[in-house]
């Protein structure tokens, strides 16, 4: 049924419950039998997530049936069997395969809809907090839970070589600094709120439920406000609010 679906082109046309349906099903299909995991496949339980309650540095722990998923380093799932390339791989050239199957041949509207440059790193926190505990450490203020930031000029501050302390300064520009500053502003805030609620909190226990906070914010930006705008249909916009 799901495949008939899937030939006819309907399913961004039916009634929004019924394409919410047909979309879990297929993400159901995709994550049992599209998704092949790459290096040892987990089975079982791996650990008790009463162990982690808060996010770990290098994003591993978020998934009790693999502590890899989404860690630093951790490999994306393949969709096919790996096959031997040894002196293959290049062979046709990537380069000539993108061009002869994805170039336009010739101008299509693409509707009215949000159409710009848009990076990964506003869904990812450790643009923010880095992704490995020295970068950590490098961001953290160690009172009241709080992240480094100028108390001149609300800028981000920078070390002796002029390289803004932040999560990642990989490829940095004006946008990205700005952004940068704007989230540390936004976690520094929920300190202060966690702090007038509950004064027993320490230092770590502040940082570690501000982190959390500000990364669901940025989580909902980006389902909620962000794809949307990408998916210009009501059934990806009950989709996205679904999912969040």
């Amino acid at each position: 049924m799901i495949h008939f679906i899937d030939k006819l082109g309907i399913w961004h046309r039916l009634p929004v419950i019924f394409g919410l349906i047909y979309l879990a099903i297929r993400r159901h299909l995709h994550q049992e039998y599209s998704l092949i995991n790459v290096g040892e496949t987990p089975v079982g339980v791996r650990f008790n997530p009463v162990d982690y309650p808060y996010r770990k540095a290098d994003g591993k722990y978020n998934d009790p049936f693999n502590e890899g998923v989404g860690g630093q380093g951790s490999f994306f799932g393949r969709n096919i069997l790996p096959v031997e390339q040894k002196d293959k791989l290049l062979k046709p050239d990537p380069t000539v395969v993108a061009t002869k199957l994805l170039a336009r041949k010739k101008y299509k509207d693409t509707g009215k809809q949000f159409n710009v440059i848009a990076a990964s790193w506003i869904q990812d926190g450790s643009v923010i907090y880095g992704s490995n505990q020295e970068k950590l450490k490098r961001v953290r203020t160690f009172k009241d839970g709080k992240l480094n930031i100028s108390e001149e000029d609300g800028l981000l501050l920078h070390d002796q070589e002029g390289i803004p302390l932040s999560g990642d300064v990989s490829n940095v520009w004006a946008g990205l600094s700005a952004l940068q500053a704007l989230f540390v502003k936004e976690h520094n805030a929920v300190c202060d709120a966690l702090i007038k609620e509950y004064p027993a909190l320490d230092d770590e226990d502040l940082y570690r439920h501000a982190r959390l906070v500000t990364s669901a914010v940025i989580a909902k930006i980006h389902t909620i406000d962000w794809t949307v705008e990408l998916l210009k249909t009501d059934m990806l916009l009950a989709g996205m609010r679904s999912n969040w």
